[in-house]
């Protein structure tokens, strides 16, 4: 895979690869990912304690918005990672980065914009960011769109707060015409993928 320009990813951060572990029975349930779970019922007499709350996921493809699966679905493959199943470019597919004055974290909210095109030249999909420097670069605007221009999802806020297994997430993210909430990794689709998919 060709990269044109140096995808500009803000507060790119890895967490560490935990795996998936059940709670006691009338102990602590649910299922710890990098979040614990809630904590359950004592048991009664005879009979056994209440579930515990849910987890982290264990797949950080688990979260991924309907609506952006069906967007990058064209350019994009899934390839086994160190952290399960990843979406990756497929081979030949390049991408361009445009960045305004001042870079993405600017104090105009001046966007950059990362292009995605098929083997053929075609546009398959963009994604405009930018934050405040004003709000000490932490606060990410970001939306994806169609190659006709359409707005396909939107999120605004600080990474992170909804945390995946091994990467750090975006804001939560609303499809537009769906409502459909989710997140994906800060970096997804990635670039870092141990081999090209076809």
């Amino acid at each position: 895979m060709r990269i044109w320009a140096s995808l500009t990813f803000v507060l790119l951060a890895g967490a560490s690869c935990g795996g998936s572990t059940l709670g006691g029975a009338g102990g602590s349930g649910g299922v710890a990912g990098t979040s614990a779970g809630g904590t359950g019922g004592g048991a009664g007499a005879g009979g056994a304690g209440a579930a515990g709350g849910t987890g982290g996921s264990g797949n950080d493809e688990a979260r991924v918005p309907r609506c952006l699966a069906d967007l990058v679905a064209p350019c994009t493959c899934k390839s086994p990672g160190e952290c399960g199943p990843q979406t990756c470019f497929k081979h030949g597919i390049t991408v361009s980065t445009t960045t305004p004055d001042g870079g993405a974290c600017n104090l105009t909210g001046a966007e950059d914009e990362t292009r995605v095109f098929n083997m053929d030249g075609s546009l398959c999909y963009s994604v405009r960011r930018t934050s405040y420097a004003g709000r000490a670069c932490e606060d990410l605007t970001i939306s994806w769109w169609d190659a006709a221009g359409h707005e396909v999802a939107s999120a605004s806020g600080y990474p992170g707060l909804s945390t995946l297994r091994c990467y750090t997430a975006t804001p939560t993210i609303t499809c537009t015409s769906s409502g459909e909430t989710g997140v994906v990794a800060i970096n997804w689709p990635h670039t870092d993928c141990p081999t090209d998919c076809p």
